[in-house]
C-alpha cells in the first residue's frame, strides 16, 4: 500500500466520522423531542446503536494526512 492510497482511506475516515457525527446529532435532537414529551432524559430515549463519534478520532488522522501529505511533497519525483 502506498502512501497515496493511505491518504485516500484516512480521508475516507474521516469523512464517516463526520457523517456519524452528524446523524448522532440528528438523533440525539430526536430524542431531545421525544424525552420533553415523556418527562425522561434525552439520553433514555435515545437509539444508538453505533460507536459514538469521536472528534479526536478526525484530528489525529487530520494531522497525519498532513504529515504524510508534507512528506510526499518533499519526495523527488524522479525517484517515486
Amino acid at each position: 500500500m502506498n502512501k497515496l492510497e493511505i491518504v485516500r482511506y484516512l480521508l475516507d475516515e474521516i469523512e464517516a466520522e463526520q457523517d456519524r457525527f452528524k446523524r448522532y446529532e440528528t438523533e440525539k435532537a430526536r430524542a431531545k423531542k421525544e424525552a420533553d414529551k415523556v418527562e425522561k432524559y434525552y439520553w433514555q430515549c435515545e437509539k444508538w446503536d453505533e460507536p459514538y463519534p469521536c472528534k479526536s478520532r478526525i484530528t489525529e488522522n487530520c494531522k497525519i494526512v498532513r504529515r504524510m501529505m508534507m512528506g510526499i511533497a518533499k519526495e523527488d519525483p524522479e525517484n517515486v
